[in-house]
């Protein structure tokens, strides 16, 4: 099938590489190349570090992505999931549904009708070679598409997905299909889930002159255990006028039936290159030494296409040898394409290498081993002479092979490492750079102590910021994020998004920081800083924020409030000090506030501020009490309808309707009556 994108180098620790297939049970599928897991937890945020209006950029970023198993990796993947490059936007799709991420779907789902038939099968072919469940809705619209490539594709998906739910339309497919492609590779997905039919209908597929239902019956008799089955399929693979012999050799070696060695070795045999194909990826799964040894045999005398592809399985081979041949394909000077992917191969079988052999690598005029050399020689951090081929390869001429030499630096504890790396992140090649931050995160807490004491020798703002942002994409101990909270004042994305961790993490030794930004002149931060006082605020932060209530931005005044709310929540009486402040409109979102806190312990506080000298405090005084609803406030808002102020009137005749009562609303009624008639005589 067609591969979806070229492979990506990323960066990884060859230490931890991706997990051998073989143990997984898996096959080995198109992705990031070689490496990966080094990613996965990473915090970094990757979008200002590459010259995103190129699609190639985007597609790499993407790739990067696709191995983090982080939120903040599935939001940025939500993001590029509606790139304007179909490319881009596939594989973003596709990343998500790794993740488990239901945007991944609806994204694929949705834009499928905008995709050329061309995307759409390679869409097919990669989610297949996925294996992710959730693409089972995508695939069965694909299965019914109008381009038969497409149809095929997705039928072959189907089977590497295996959801036995995709047999009804399966079935449609290989009987009804216009295609005789298309049925036939729908009839091999059938086969592999298993379709539900009995022998009698079996034995008569067989007679049916389409391919498909021979593959279909022949498959069902073999697992009833009719040898009849296995006779057709065999004689269709023989058979010169056969239009599908791969797939009756794939149907046979399916199950258990690739460890019936002499039927393998009968398929490598073949004249036909698709069968043998079928033939040398059954002998991979073996550990027999004959099957290990024909493969050796066809590694370097036969077709291209097999070599590549034995390279590529010798990743979960079992048996010991493989390591070794891989080696040897390294060495090989003819091929580069067999080189990457025998290299790929090593790091996906999980197996540690020899110190000389990752040296060596790292001498070779091949770019690949260099960039090889500069990924494994991060689990060779207790020797001197991989640091120094690591410097060395950290200035050579590929961005890539520079990149990956520079990030596996972080694993080593060596005063020259830090200064490299720094010195990286000025680089103009976006791949340095990104190397270096994440070398600068590997280090973890060393690079933490030193970026703080480069930060304390710094004035300059312009030296200042970058190495601001180095540290705020660190995981962020409270050091780092009082020091950042302190200095970072002039960049607002990173200050504010310091203060989310400090919420999120609930740190309160950052209060200090916070509330001293509420004096900023930019109203982001000080919006910023009153949200993250009401998520890790106490007492202390209560004469602050009603400080910012009077601010002149009315979104830092309604953040304070909440924040405010949430501070006090179990002790309003801590509000009571509002009341007394000298601005006036202080006082009167004061009196608000504790209304709609309902507690029943500021009612004494109120009524005392229904006298307030201001008409506006006095007014949600009234109608605070109102909300509190304590019939001790019923005199004083009486007194209240006699106030000169017409809004004070209103509000406490209000109130009074909502406490209720005989006296309150007796009260309200001779208002009433009293005010009508007052207005009865001026009109006359």
């Amino acid at each position: 099938m067609t591969r979806y994108h070229n492979e990506t180098a990323v960066f990884a620790n060859p230490s931890q590489p991706r997990r051998s297939l073989a143990a997984a049970g898996a096959e080995p599928k198109t992705g990031v190349s070689i490496l990966g897991e080094r990613l996965r937890q990473s915090s970094l945020s990757l979008l200002d570090l590459a010259p995103l209006e190129f699609n190639d950029a985007r597609r790499e970023l993407v790739a990067i992505l696709a191995n983090l198993n982080t939120p903040a990796a599935q939001k940025r993947l939500a993001a590029f999931s509606a790139d304007t490059d179909a490319y881009t936007r596939t594989a973003a799709c596709i990343a998500l549904l790794q993740f488990g991420d239901a945007r991944g779907a609806e994204g694929l789902f949705n834009a499928i009708g905008r995709f050329e038939w061309k995307q759409r099968q390679e869409m097919a072919d990669a989610l297949g070679l996925s294996g992710f469940s959730a693409a089972l809705p995508i695939l069965l619209r694909l299965v019914k598409d109008s381009d038969y490539d497409v149809r095929r594709s997705a039928a072959y998906a189907l089977r590497n997905i295996g959801q036995p739910e995709a047999i009804p339309d399966l079935i449609d497919a290989a009987q009804q299909d216009s295609n005789e492609g298309v049925r036939a590779y729908a009839a091999l997905a059938l086969t592999k889930l298993g379709e539900p039919i009995d022998a009698d209908l079996a034995a008569t597929y067989l007679e049916n002159p389409s391919p498909g239902f021979q593959l279909r019956g022949a498959s069902a008799l073999m697992r009833f255990g009719n040898a009849a089955g296995r006779r057709v399929l065999r004689r269709m693979v023989e058979q010169s006028s056969s239009p599908f012999p791969e797939l009756a050799g794939t149907v046979l070696v399916d199950g258990e039936g690739w460890k019936d060695l002499d039927l393998v070795q009968w398929l490598v045999k073949n004249s036909n290159e698709k069968v043998r194909l079928v033939g040398v990826m059954a002998l991979c799964r073996s550990s027999e030494e004959t099957a290990f040894a024909t493969l050796m045999d066809r590694l370097n005398s036969d077709s291209p296409e097999i070599m590549m592809t034995i390279t590529a399985w010798l990743a979960i081979c079992p048996h010991p040898g493989a390591q070794g041949a891989l080696l040897q394909v390294v060495e090989n000077k003819e091929s580069a394409p067999r080189r990457s992917e025998a290299l790929a191969a090593l790091a996906r079988r999980a197996e540690p290498l020899p110190l000389e052999t990752i040296f060596a690598w790292a001498e070779s005029y091949q770019p690949e081993v260099r960039e090889a050399a500069a990924q494994w020689l991060a689990g060779c951090h207790d020797s001197a002479e991989a640091l120094d081929r690591l410097l060395t390869l950290a200035e050579d001429e590929g961005s890539d092979i520079s990149a990956n030499a520079v990030v596996s630096l972080g694993e080593f504890d060596d005063p020259r490492v830090f200064p490299a790396l720094i010195s990286k992140t000025q680089s103009r090649s976006w791949q340095q750079r990104l190397g270096a931050m994440l070398g600068i995160e590997i280090m973890g807490k060393r690079a933490e102590d030193l970026l703080v004491e480069m930060i304390d020798a710094v004035q300059e703002h312009a030296k200042l910021t970058p190495l601001i942002g180095l540290l705020s994409r660190l995981e962020g101990s409270p050091r780092a994020r009082r020091v950042i909270l302190e200095r970072a004042l002039a960049d607002p994305p990173i200050w504010m998004k310091t203060a989310e961790d400090a919420a999120a993490a609930g740190d309160q030794s950052a209060i200090p920081c916070v509330v001293a930004a509420l004096s900023s002149p930019d109203a982001r931060i000080r919006q910023a800083a009153a949200i993250t006082l009401g998520a890790i605020g106490n007492e202390s932060t209560v004469a602050p924020l009603l400080d910012v209530l009077s601010d002149l931005n009315w979104e830092v005044r309604v953040r304070a409030a909440q924040s405010l709310e949430r501070v006090t929540a179990r002790e309003p009486e801590l509000l009571h000090q509002g009341l007394r402040v000298r601005k006036p409109s202080v006082r009167a979102r004061v009196a608000d506030l504790l209304g709609r806190m309902h507690g029943s312990s500021s009612s004494e506080a109120l009524i005392e501020a229904v006298s307030d000298a201001n008409r506006l405090v006095r007014a949600n005084a009234a109608g605070a009490l109102g909300m509190i609803g304590d019939a001790r406030s019923i005199p004083p808002l009486i007194q209240a309808l006699k106030d000169p102020d017409r809004g004070v009137r209103n509000m406490a005749a209000g109130a009074l309707n909502e406490i209720g009562g005989a006296e309150a609303l007796a009260a309200v009624r001779d208002w009433t009556l009293e005010r009508r008639a007052s207005v009865e005589a001026q009109a006359n």
